[in-house]
């Protein structure tokens, strides 16, 4: 009896040891030329490379529309500096200087940084109290939407409110 355990033991071990792959052995499915499998099908080279191309597609179209955000960013940076400097520079100016008469409407362009600007102001008398003025300021740059424009309003007082 102890003997037919013994071959028992030893023949489900050597089964065992045919069953295992051979390290370094090659997974069954793809045909080389020795009967082993090997490598990539043409076709899943393809459908991988396709794959690829749409993602890189995709980086290179978010890339286009990060530098466009980029230049608008900048541009409404640079009109929001020069509204903000034409603004104290009138904010200097005696009361009844000519630029801040009553109904002003007037339009410039000026260029700063990079790009050329159209500024835009408006004067308007006794609002929101009697001897005040609000100044009106609007900037806009070629290209951009209207509602992309910067505007800048202050309230300016005569001489016998300061």
């Amino acid at each position: 009896m102890g003997e037919e355990r013994y071959f028992a033991g030893a023949k489900a071990s050597a089964m065992q040891q045919r069953q295992q792959p051979e390290k370094g052995a090659l997974p069954p499915g793809r045909f080389t030329g020795g009967g082993k499998t090997a490598g990539l099908t043409l076709i899943e080279v393809l459908v991988a490379l396709v794959l690829v191309s749409i993602g890189l597609l995709g980086i290179a179209g978010l890339q286009a529309k990060a530098i466009g955000a980029n230049r608008t960013a900048r541009l409404q940076t640079e009109a929001t500096a020069l509204a903000a400097g034409i603004l104290e520079q009138m904010r200097l100016l005696p009361f009844d200087h000519p630029y801040l008469a009553a109904g002003t409407t007037a339009q410039r362009r000026m260029a700063a940084g990079g790009g050329s600007y159209a500024v835009h102001w408006t004067v308007i008398d006794d609002r929101p109290a009697a001897g005040t003025k609000t100044l009106q300021i609007r900037v806009s740059w070629p290209g951009a939407p209207h509602y992309k424009a910067v505007r800048l309003k202050t309230i300016l007082a005569g001489s016998a409110h300061r």
